[in-house]
């Protein structure tokens, strides 16, 4: 199953390339990492065991960084040779022929490359066998046949017999190239060919008298014409010898080898994926590959990376989270810089990576795909800039997501949305908001300081609006865990702004 390797979209979801510059995903893995993006079990479940055959054995991975530079260096070569197309000259003869030998190296180099490894991910598997048909292919053989005698004789070329006819007084008629040779000629001076005892005759390939220098060319126009011709006579040789590769032969290696550009893609994507988790194992991050699951949603230990990255994994609280049928929206509440938002960003992380077939930071995890991801930090109300007020772009953001998929199974992430409005209204808006999540079979987790929604669905918890809503709150009275996510209805509503404002000076 081969197109699991490299498989991607084209054209991805906006949502889904401002998610990816959101979670700084294209900085670790490339522009293009929106494009890998899945909502399939099968392509998640898939890619994982690409991405595992590739992590557990760092001989495979160098092998097909190998691989992966040939195929660079052969796509480039064609790209070439196609640009030179309607081109004449001998380059583009040159250019051909390159292309189609580094074809045929980039078989022959992946199958020895690879042929010794245990490829148990369909994805690879299913590259190396498509190497090693292509290999056995009885066009394949004749081809580089035909095509070891063509480089053969080009390669060769190292001098050209030019031949031309006089008229009765030693005029110049017409001249022609007579021979390529596979060996250069020598110059002999006066006093070496009378020594010899032989002025007018010379040795096969020895100069009796230079026409003229091709540095000392009377004027640029000169040499240009001298090379112009004899381009032109030599190119004609170079086609003439091309010829003896059929038309079908070389539109079959070239259909051949453009099969090989989304894999190049592919390479590319885990390549730039085992590189980023060789980072983060070397800040002491837990990598594990999420069990792909139908219903079953948790999260056990999961750490953000930009704060271990930054701080270490020491200075960075894990944390859990469930989706069940009494938890499917949460509201979370804690103080300010309590880490609710340091919270959001690792589950969105999570999420993101795991629908992209790669590992998550956590100790374990059972994971199923949303349809979509829609993520609103607060901090996005500061850089927005158009004709509406805050709340209303908060209003507009949350319409817009919750009327594109009327059903579906959606996941929606959002920090302090909302906020732009008086609290009692905001609450009763929010309130309303995450209700139509649930109604629509999705997961929610909205951060607020407000107290009274965390309140109302405490009230309210297990009643027939509530069957699916849940607190989490950050308790910050837990010896020696200032950020502890913890599920249930806190004793009290914490606030910092008022000791926030106290140390800069506000109040």
């Amino acid at each position: 199953m081969i197109d699991i390797l490299y498989e991607y979209n084209d054209q991805p979801a906006k949502e889904t390339l401002k998610l990816a510059k959101q979670l700084g995903a294209e900085e670790f893995f490339g522009k293009e990492i929106a494009a890998y993006f899945s909502t399939s079990a099968e392509v998640i479940s898939k890619r994982q065991t690409v991405f595992k055959n590739l992590y557990e054995s760092p001989s495979i991975f160098t092998s097909i960084e190998k691989v992966y530079d040939k195929l660079s260096d052969t796509l480039y070569n064609f790209e070439r040779a196609r640009i030179g197309i309607s081109n004449t000259s001998n380059e583009a003869t040159l250019n051909t022929v390159c292309a189609m030998n580094s074809y045929v190296r980039f078989i022959n180099e992946s199958y020895d490359e690879l042929r010794h490894y245990d490829l148990y991910a369909e994805g690879l598997s299913g590259f190396f066998d498509l190497i090693r048909k292509e290999r056995e292919n009885p066009d394949f053989i004749g081809f580089c046949k035909n095509l070891d005698e063509v480089t053969v004789n080009i390669k060769s070329a190292r001098s050209v017999t030019l031949g031309i006819n006089l008229d009765v007084n030693l005029r110049p008629m017409e001249a022609g190239l007579v021979s390529v040779n596979t060996e250069a000629y020598t110059s002999a001076n006066f006093i070496d060919r009378l020594l010899r005892g032989s002025l007018n005759k010379s040795r096969d390939f020895e100069c009796i008298s230079p026409l003229s220098s091709m540095e000392n060319a009377s004027t640029s126009e000169d040499l240009a014409i001298i090379n112009s011709r004899l381009n032109n006579a030599l190119n004609s040789v170079l086609k003439k010898e091309l010829k003896h590769l059929a038309k079908s032969s070389v539109e079959y290696v070239t259909a051949s080898a453009e099969r090989f550009t989304p894999i190049k893609k592919g390479f590319a994507f885990y390549l730039n994926a085992i590189r980023f988790y060789n980072r983060a194992k070397s800040i002491g991050l837990p990598i594990v590959l999420p069990e792909v699951s139908g219903r079953k949603y948790s999260l056990d230990k999961l750490y953000n990376f930009r704060i271990a990255e930054s701080k270490g994994v020491n200075e960075t609280e894990p944390n859990s989270l469930q989706f069940d049928e009494n938890g499917r929206i949460y509201v979370l509440t804690g103080a300010n810089s309590g880490g609710k938002t340091v919270f959001l960003e690792s589950l969105a992380l999570a999420q993101f990576l795991f629908q992209l077939g790669l590992p998550v930071f956590c100790e374990s995890a059972v994971m199923y795909p949303f349809e979509h991801i829609h993520v609103y930090f607060a901090s996005e109300a500061e850089t927005q800039k158009n004709l509406y007020g805050r709340f209303e772009n908060e209003a507009r953001w949350f319409s817009e997501k919750i009327k594109s998929r009327p059903v579906g199974n959606d996941l929606f992430i959002m920090d302090e949305l909302f906020s732009g409005t008086a609290a009692d209204e905001a609450a009763e808006i929010a309130l309303s908001a995450l209700k139509m999540v649930d109604k629509n079979d999705g997961r929610a987790i909205f951060s607020t300081h407000l107290h009274d929604l965390a309140k109302s669905i405490a009230k309210n918890h297990g009643g027939p609006a509530f069957l699916h809503f849940d607190n989490l709150y950050i308790n910050s009275l837990i010896p020696g865990r200032r950020y502890a996510v913890t599920r249930g209805n806190p004793e009290k509503y914490e606030s910092k702004a008022l000791n926030i404002a106290r140390k800069y000076g506000i109040m």
